[in-house]
């Protein structure tokens, strides 16, 4: 599970009237204990930091550090250059998740797999990348519909509805 440290309603570079924000530390590192608490050692917990574009490399690194030492396994970072996604790594003592966000608007770099081992990045957090994907296949479908036909059934359909069933435990 990622708790993520922004203020409630969550205010992000896409939204309109954007002002991004960040709750205190503390009030994080709370959240995190409690999560640590009630999931016990079964749980992977990563604290989600957007303090980059607040508050800087500073901060980041003293969020990441207090969130981990909260019970956080990992922490996940928004880096806004390419420099700033190099030194993370090395400043934060412990897992740290780089998360891809393909497509945002502020130039935030986005690495591969290869890319980000190579930064001393854990993991990769692809919160878009299934999103896009489906989005532009409900495009093409939404093409291929006809007034006379409607969307036509293909062969395939009733394998593809019980994989969905069975993925949602129907």
């Amino acid at each position: 599970i990622s708790i993520e440290d922004q203020v409630f309603p969550k205010q992000a570079h896409y939204h309109n009237d954007y002002r991004e924000q960040v709750i205190p530390i503390r009030r994080m590192v709370d959240k995190l204990r409690l999560a640590r608490e009630t999931g016990g050692d079964q749980l992977y917990l990563c604290g989600r930091t957007d303090s980059f574009s607040v508050g800087g490399l500073d901060e980041v690194v003293e969020r990441c550090t207090a969130y981990l030492a909260a019970g956080a396994d990992a922490v996940q970072v928004f880096p806004t250059t390419l420099e700033l996604a190099e030194k993370v790594p090395s400043l934060v003592p412990g897992p740290v998740w780089y998360a891809n966000t393909r497509g945002n608007r502020v130039g935030r770099p986005v690495l591969t797999p290869v890319q980000a081992r190579k930064l001393g990045y854990v993991g990769l957090a692809e919160g878009h990348a299934l999103f896009f994907a489906a989005y532009r296949a409900m495009l093409e479908a939404a093409k291929a519909f006809t007034p006379i036909d409607g969307l036509v059934a293909r062969p395939d359909d009733i394998d593809v509805r019980r994989s969905i069933e069975t993925a949602l435990g129907l």
